[in-house]
């Protein structure tokens, strides 16, 4: 198993670690499939019984508003939209990844980090 690394960054602000996925060794991945692993990640997250969850679990769920009201698998196309009208930008291990078919060498640990872009202000 290989641990993909998942890293938010908001702007130019430090990235944050979010969570930790695990990869089949070997089985390669595309810029779309870990797009989509990302959001079905986060939609899980949201649909979680926070029955048992102390505060701060509860706390730390995203947003729980924006995403009950469509499915995972339209989430997931609102992502690789976004994405392929440079929404956010997408590097791993440092590396620029641009094309939604393009491949992300898995290595035993792989860090992966989504930047937010913000626009700015008066253009």
């Amino acid at each position: 198993m290989s641990d993909i690394v998942v890293y938010d960054q908001v702007g130019a602000r430090k990235p944050v670690r979010n969570f930790v996925m695990e990869w089949n060794e070997g089985v390669p991945c595309t810029v779309r499939q870990l797009i989509a692993e990302r959001v079905r990640h986060e939609h899980e997250k949201v649909h979680t019984d926070t029955t048992g969850l102390s505060p701060n679990e509860i706390v730390n769920l995203p947003n729980l508003f924006l995403f009950d009201k469509i499915s995972a698998e339209e989430a997931i196309e609102k992502a690789l939209t976004a994405f392929a009208k440079n929404g956010f930008m997408l590097f791993a291990d440092g590396r620029p990844l641009s094309d939604l078919d393009q491949m992300v060498p898995i290595l035993p640990r792989t860090d992966v980090t989504f930047i937010r872009l913000i626009p700015l202000k008066g253009g």
